[in-house]
């Protein structure tokens, strides 16, 4: 859908696929480029590289790779089901993962403003920051010493 209103917007799909999947087979189809599994510096590059990372996921424990994105300093487009609104926060435009009518539109929006991906960008690497180890350390330890 998108693709049809920006032409030059190019699908990339990164990461473990697995065995009987035709669905990869569907997007190659469709001309999306199925990179597959990457190491770790191959795909940090990946996330830098990208204009917009979609994470259009149903299901999430935590949802680390739209964090890894916005660390990278890439504009995060996220579906809004499990606990990725929580996880994202303001730093990501949120999605009905089952709309894929809202989700083009928002792509060619954001595909289409700098200004709006450079508000992102920011936004991702200020809330990357509440994620570290020290934080979560000090979480427990406040909520130990609480407890207590």
């Amino acid at each position: 859908m998108a693709r049809g209103k920006v032409p030059d917007m190019r699908l990339v799909l990164v990461g473990k696929s697995f065995k009987g999947d035709d669905s990869l087979a569907f997007a190659s189809e469709l001309g999306v480029a199925v990179v597959g599994e990457v190491n770790r510096p191959q795909l940090i590059e990946r996330y830098r590289s990208a204009r917009i990372f979609v994470f259009p996921s149903l299901y999430e424990g935590f949802g680390l790779p739209p964090l890894e994105a916005m660390a990278c300093g890439t504009p995060v487009v996220c579906s809004n089901a499990a606990s990725l609104p929580e996880v994202t926060g303001d730093a990501a435009v949120p999605f009905d993962p089952n709309d894929p009518g809202e989700l083009a539109s928002i792509l060619e929006e954001l595909w289409n403003s700098a200004q709006m991906r450079g508000e992102l960008s920011k936004k991702g690497l200020e809330r990357v920051k509440l994620f570290s180890w020290k934080t979560c350390a000090d979480g427990i330890q406040k909520a130990y010493a609480e407890a207590v």
